[in-house]
This record gives structure tokens, C-alpha cells and sequence, in this order.
């Protein structure tokens, strides 16, 4: 799913550590950023103070919160809403295609979910590259499933206890969700700005592109110390490392990088950590390695197992200069909170987030416990992951990796029970055992022992911080 939060919170990831400011910078007016149409509206909320910042996309036809879908049969996006997702995989290398039959010819939707009664329902299939199409939702089936094995015959599969079975309708008709495409507006010197432009003339920023090596990229520290716009390490095109402890060579000297695909891809990243400061150094992907390397605990090297994801080795480094400049900068100040951006090559700016110096993190709107809205922190340097140190789960856990290097001191965390958030302060640490609570199919509740994650640390939740510390917004849909 897309959003103009969720890109925005993404390009935030890598400015870390990379503050600075330019005197003078144009601030971008609305409509450059975001912009709606006919059917969709977006989300906006405002302040006593003047401030407007976008949220999600609200689609008045379905009257609900709709997100962007690269989607089959023509690869363009849609703002779907409604849709269930299947998710179930029987058997590895299984296309996820079920049927209702023995010749495999009437089609089956799974689910594990309970309760959800989205009208519409989304099939990925390996016919169309993975890409999700959309159908409404048939009856619900209680006969025998079947499946095509990885030989092409078509065989009966035993389902697991609490999954649900469903009829696939007729696919959803054209008009259905409102259709969308990817647009280029040039921003600078090697840098292109995209956006998604919906056919009902909405509009919104989705992501940057580095258009000297023709791919996306996001802010980051250089290896020229310059901030810089690099490339993606979250999609199949990148390898990022080094990889801890597994090497290319059999003297463990040479290190190896992971890919999500066992394609060789065009990058790799390297990320050379200095006391605080993180740094990016792109390379070539020069071959996939059919071999690998372990160092034993008495410093010998010996051969391992290939696991997944695949290993690759690197090949020389892009030039630094090669990526375009995307320098964090403080666009305005409404009130209390600071808007942050980036300015690119020096010719163009986008907002990325808000900052609250009073406390002294980037924070998002969300609601509180008494469902107003409001600017809560946002830093993932601590935050809670379902641990908890107790055997009941009753005392959750912070967590926080390379915490010398951690500037957060509160964790905004969730409550289960109504959906709103609270704020906590950092407790003591926690040097115990932790526990991790796992939710069963048939929606009972675990509580199991779980390992640490190397390099992380655990802090108790301290005192909650009222909710009225932090800056009160209106959301409104435009």
C-alpha cells in the first residue's frame, strides 16, 4: 500500500543524523505536494496555529480511507478500499491459486482472518507477476480444497484449523476504485520528482529518482559526506550489507551482501557505521556467490550452507558525485511544531515531517486515548515490538539498537483495546528474560520466551506522558 504518510515517513528514515538548514529556501506551496480530486479527498489535519498536513486519501464513493495498489491486469495503481487480502500459502512454491474443484478450473479465496466482511477480495498470481486483481466476494465453500502442485497436477490440500474458504466472484468492473498513474516532474539536476496522479485529477507526491542511474532513492549520508539521494534498499533491484559474520571468501575477508532476489541486481549498498554517524557507499553488483564463507568462534573460516535471501559480492563504487544532492532542511515553523524537508539539487523542496522541538522528536498525528488527534513522537530509535518482561505479558518492553547512539526518550505505543495511543517515558533497562505474545488462529493469546536480538537493548515502559503535552490537531476531510 501507498500513501503520502507512508513516503514521507520513509524518506525520514534515512535523514538521521543529516540535519542542516538552507537560508532562504522556497517553501512549497500546497498544491505542489498534495491535491484532490472529484472522488478522492484527502485527509488534512490542521492547527490553531495555521499548519496543514496531509494524511491518507478518502474515497467519498466507498466512504472509507482508500491506499495505492500497483495491480493487475495493466500494472497501473488503484485506490482500493474494501479488499481483503488472501495471504495463505499451503505448501512453498505453491502459486496461491485454490480451487473448488478436482480439475482446478473453479477458483477459491482463503483466508485466516476473522470477521472481516470487505465486499471485495484480492488474489495475487504468479499468471501476472504477482500483481494483485480484485473480485467480489463469493459464498462461503465448505467442500475440499485443491491446489496445482509444482509438477502442474491438481490435488486435494487439508486445510488448517481456522481457515475460511470463499467462492471467487465476478471481478470487480472498471470504475471500481479510482485508477491512478506514476507522473515525473523534474526537480533538478539528476533528480525527478514523481507523483501519483489519479484519474479524477487527485495528486500527490510517492517517491524521488535519481534519473542519471534511472531509480528511486531516498535521503542519506554519503560517502562524500554530502547528503545525497541513494538508492532503495527495499526492493529487488538493491543488495545492502555487509552481511555479519558470512563472508565471499575463504579467508573470511571479503564480505558478502543479501538480496531479497536471487537475481543479480544492478546495486548494492554498503553501510559503513562511525560511532553515530552512518554513512552509503553504492556499488556494482558484480556476481551472485554460489559459495559461502563462516568464521568459527577460534577464528577459523570454514564453508556454509547458502541460505535464503541469496549472497552477492560487490563490485566497484559509484561515484559519490553520481547521486543528486537531497539535503535536509527546515522549511517553516506553524506554532510549536517545525516542518522539515529536503532540499533537492538546490533547485526544488518537499516536506518530509514535522518536528516538535519541545520534546525534541519528529512526531504524527494520531489519535490519543480520548480519540482527539494529536502530534505524538515518531522516532523508531525505541519503540515496543511485542516484548514484554514478564511470563504473562502484562509489562511491555521498549527496544532500542546501538542505544549509545539513541536520542528518543519517549515511545508512543498502542492500546489494543481501543485503538488509540499513548505516550510513555523510558524506564529503567531490563536485563532479564523477555517474552513475546503471540495471538493463535482461533484468537486466543501466548505468552513464550523469546531471544534477544543482537545489538538491542530493553527499557521498561516508564510513566505515561498526558496526552494534552502535545500539539492538538483538527482532521478534516477536504
Amino acid at each position: 500500500m501507498r500513501s503520502i504518510v507512508m513516503t514521507w515517513a520513509l524518506v525520514i528514515l534515512w535523514m538521521a543524523g543529516c540535519g542542516g538548514t538552507t537560508p532562504g529556501a522556497p517553501a512549497p506551496r500546497t498544491e505542489d505536494v498534495f491535491r484532490s480530486g472529484s472522488r478522492l479527498r484527502f485527509e488534512v489535519t490542521t492547527t490553531r496555529d495555521g499548519l496543514r498536513w496531509p494524511g491518507n486519501l478518502f474515497d467519498r464513493t466507498h466512504g472509507a480511507v482508500c491506499h495505492w495498489v500497483k495491480a493487475a491486469p495493466d500494472g497501473a495503481y488503484y485506490c482500493v478500499s474494501g479488499v481483503a487480502q488472501q495471504g495463505i500459502l499451503l505448501h512453498a512454491g505453491e502459486t496461491n491459486d485454490f480451487y473448488a474443484d478436482a480439475g482446478c478450473t473453479q477458483q477459491l479465496w482463503l483466508t485466516s482472518g476473522t470477521g472481516d466482511a470487505a465486499p471485495f477480495i484480492s488474489i495475487r498470481s504468479a499468471l501476472h507477476d504477482g500483481l494483485p486483481r480484485f473480485f467480489t466476494r463469493g459464498e462461503h465453500f465448505t467442500g475440499t480444497v485443491h491446489a496445482r502442485n509444482q509438477d502442474g497436477a491438481c490435488v486435494q490440500r487439508a486445510l488448517s484449523t481456522g481457515i475460511t474458504a470463499f467462492r471467487v466472484g465476478p471481478e470487480a468492473p472498471p470504475g471500481t476504485f479510482v485508477r491512478g498513474e506514476l507522473r515525473e516532474r523534474r526537480s533538478g539536476p539528476g533528480i525527478a520528482t514523481v507523483f501519483i496522479e489519479g484519474e479524477d485529477g487527485s495528486s500527490h507526491f510517492d517517491h524521488l529518482r535519481a534519473t542519471e542511474h534511472d531509480v528511486p532513492c531516498l535521503a542519506g549520508l554519503a560517502s562524500d559526506d554530502v547528503s545525497r539521494c541513494l538508492p532503495l534498499t527495499i526492493n529487488n533491484q538493491m543488495a545492502s550489507g555487509p552481511t555479519p559474520h558470512v563472508w565471499a571468501n575463504e579467508t573470511c575477508t571479503e564480505p558478502t551482501y543479501h538480496s531479497l532476489s536471487c537475481t543479480l541486481p544492478r546495486f548494492t549498498v554498503h553501510f559503513e557505521t562511525n560511532q553515530c554517524t552512518t554513512r552509503v557507499r553504492v556499488l556494482s553488483g558484480k556476481e551472485r556467490l554460489t559459495q559461502t564463507y563462516l568464521q568459527q568462534a577460534d577464528g577459523t573460516c570454514r564453508p556454509t550452507a547458502l541460505a535464503s535471501p541469496c549472497y552477492v559480492r560487490a563490485g566497484e563504487e559509484i561515484p559519490a558525485r553520481s547521486w543528486p544532492e537531497a539535503t535536509p532542511i527546515d522549511l517553516k515553523t506553524s506554532g510549536r511544531l517545525r516542518v522539515r524537508g529536503l532540499s533537492l539539487a538546490q533547485s526544488a523542496v518537499i516536506p518530509t515531517a514535522l518536528f516538535d522541538p519541545q520534546v525534541g522528536m519528529e512526531c504524527r498525528f494520531e489519535k490519543d486515548m480520548e480519540g482527539h488527534s494529536r502530534c505524538l513522537p515518531s522516532s523508531l530509535e525505541l519503540r515496543f515490538t511485542g516484548l514484554h518482561a514478564d511470563d504473562a505479558c502484562t509489562q511491555p518492553l521498549l527496544e532500542s539498537f546501538r542505544d549509545e547512539c539513541r536520542q528518543a526518550s519517549l515511545a508512543t505505543l498502542r492500546d489494543a483495546s481501543t485503538g488509540g495511543f499513548r505516550v510513555h517515558e523510558r524506564g529503567t533497562r531490563h536485563d532479564g528474560a523477555i517474552f513475546h505474545q503471540f495471538v493463535s488462529l482461533d484468537g486466543s493469546t501466548h505468552c513464550f520466551e523469546s531471544g534477544r536480538q543482537p545489538g538491542a537493548a530493553y527499557w521498561r515502559t516508564g510513566a505515561e506522558v498526558p496526552a494534552t503535552s502535545f500539539v492538538l490537531g483538527i482532521p478534516s476531510v477536504e
